[in-house]
């Protein structure tokens, strides 16, 4: 709820007042059963919402091409009122959230890539069409070839969003899928902890 209170039995109001005021807010009716939402953010131009049923079935995401403060507020209304017509609103689909620790991986290391290994990465910049396949151009023209095994598990990944109860941004999420383990990345000015 708003400035990341706790609102026991919240009304129409107090859900009007978090959509308004706050990026991100969750909705719990009952033990294990929510509604959560996300705003919009510098990469991801909409909302995202998600619910659990209450059952160990798992988190549902809504799927939409675009989704309004409108919407979000409208389905979380519905919910709180227990009018499940929201259900119809989206395609709802189940996000794939391991259970239990996932295995530890091996650690990852790599020597220092000598400047002549270095390659010329600005032409190819500019063809780049998404946000990793530009970092990963910038960080290879720095560093040298990214060594497989560098980045984190799906699994690992989906264990930790389960556990903060979160979703990633997805230009954090796959840099941690592709180098969240390279140290002369992680490691280096801005420290990156693991998920």
């Amino acid at each position: 709820m708003p400035n990341n209170r706790i609102v026991q039995d919240p009304t129409e109001g107090d859900v009007r007042a978090c959509v308004e005021g706050e990026k991100f807010g969750v909705l719990k009716v009952a033990p294990n059963q929510f509604m959560q939402y996300s705003g919009p953010m510098r990469l991801r131009p909409t909302y995202k919402l998600e619910y659990k049923n209450g059952s160990t079935d798992g988190l549902y995401q809504a799927v939409a091409d675009h989704i309004t403060k409108e919407q979000i507020l409208s389905v979380l209304l519905r919910y709180l009122g227990g009018d499940t017509s929201w259900q119809s609103e989206f395609r709802w689909e189940k996000l794939k959230l391991p259970q239990g620790i996932p295995p530890k991986r091996p650690e990852v290391t790599r020597p220092l890539v000598a400047p002549t290994e270095r390659v010329s990465w600005i032409p190819s910049l500019a063809k780049a069409t998404t946000f990793l396949e530009r970092y990963r151009i910038v960080l290879e023209g720095l560093h040298g070839p990214i060594p497989f095994g560098s980045g984190f598990l799906e699994e690992e990944i989906a264990f930790a969003e389960e556990k903060l109860a979160l979703r990633m941004p997805t230009a954090l999420r796959d840099f941690y899928l592709w180098a969240g383990r390279f140290e002369p990345v992680t490691q280096a000015l801005n420290r990156f902890y693991p998920p």
